[in-house]
């Protein structure tokens, strides 16, 4: 499986995001959006899983809960050989701090909406 898209899905959640990065080692793509259930902590717990290092296009758009912890997480991460595009839209909570986070260290990434 490389592409993933549960955009809208109201059981998707922190938990289903954590399996998604437990067990998805070739994903390269994950459409999160609107998923009102997944927060900051999911997408720690997606990377600090730690297997799906290929994703270069992740979309948590209007995902209310995701704020800049989520951002140092995947900073922190590594993917390989990169995040590319990166849509944040509708985060609220998303501040200068968080996109400090990503700039300095996902160097790969082109795309930040």
């Amino acid at each position: 499986l490389s592409s993933m898209n549960l955009s809208q899905c109201n059981f998707v959640g922190d938990r289903v995001m954590a399996l998604i990065g437990q067990h998805c080692v070739s994903l390269t793509s994950l459409n999160v959006s609107k998923c009102e259930n997944i927060s900051s902590r999911g997408v720690a717990a997606f990377t600090r899983n730690g297997k799906c290092r290929c994703l270069q296009y992740l979309n948590l758009s209007f995902c209310p809960d995701v704020k800049d912890l989520a951002l140092l997480a995947i900073s922190e991460f590594g993917f390989d050989p990169g995040l590319a595009e990166l849509n944040l839209r509708g985060c609220p909570d998303i501040t200068e701090i968080g996109v400090d986070w990503l700039s300095s260290k996902v160097t790969s990434l082109t795309c930040l909406d």
